[in-house]
């Protein structure tokens, strides 16, 4: 079964305002970045997200 993401679901912003509590701006700015997620994941879209975790 395939992972299910913001961007599959087609989230509109107001409505991830209200699922994540938190403002209308940065629901706005949340939305805008899952728009920007390419799949698959590769070694080079996904390095700054394992560095990120690694601290």
């Amino acid at each position: 079964m395939p992972a299910i993401s913001w961007v599959s679901l087609k989230i509109i912003p107001s409505i991830l305002s209200q699922l994540m509590h938190i403002s209308s701006k940065l629901a706005q700015l949340t939305f805008e970045r899952f728009q920007l997620w390419n799949l698959p994941f590769t070694i080079e879209n996904t390095n700054p997200a394992f560095y990120a975790f690694l601290g």
